[in-house]
């Protein structure tokens, strides 16, 4: 889709999956995709074509994407990540988006539990689209900001109760890894 310049098409991309962060050159931090099914790489380079490992670096997503999007969310451990330079902050993947045309990003600082990012994620996109699912069904509240959306998602699941009355996604870890950088509303 990058390479028929199709993602400008879409006001939302959510990115769930591995990322390894590289903080000396965060050019090659990488978002992980799929590892099978890849083109034999000898035969792509004898052929002088490209040749696809299944990462896709912030190098690549700046130099090949071309985005129109109000919001990308990255749902993986440490995307918010990169290397720090001095009057900039983290220089990694939320550059490169900004850079190819995103927004706003909602990113990870740190390695983050996958039931507890299921339930957040799937809280915040209820919040900022105004579809509500489950005990919520029928609310019409309509959509909130995307700041406002995470907010109340961290709140929702810090307090959220298990069968046995119990918070186990009280602590700061569970909820409080994921920020939004860029436009709020």
């Amino acid at each position: 889709m990058a390479g028929a310049d199709r993602l400008a098409g879409f006001g939302l991309l959510h990115i769930a999956t591995h990322a390894l962060v590289d903080d000396e050159r965060p050019e090659q931090s990488a978002l992980v995709l799929s590892q099978v099914g890849l083109p034999d790489p000898l035969e792509a380079a004898l052929k002088g074509g490209r040749v696809y490992d299944g990462l896709l670096t912030a190098r690549e997503i700046v130099n090949e994407w071309n985005l129109d999007a109000d919001l990308v969310t990255l749902s993986a451990c440490e995307t918010g990540l990169g290397k720090k330079i001095g009057g900039e902050g983290y220089v990694g993947f939320a550059h490169a988006f900004f850079q190819a045309g995103a927004r706003s990003l909602l990113v990870s600082l740190w390695k983050v539990e996958d039931r507890a990012t299921a339930l957040l994620m799937k809280r915040f996109y209820e919040n900022y689209t105004g579809r509500f699912e489950g005990e919520r069904a029928g609310y019409d509240a309509g959509p909130m900001p995307k700041a406002e959306a995470l907010a109340e998602a961290k709140r929702w699941l810090r307090t959220l109760e298990d069968d046995n009355g119990r918070r186990p996604y009280e602590h700061p870890y569970f909820w409080s890894a994921f920020i939004l950088v860029g436009d709020p509303t």
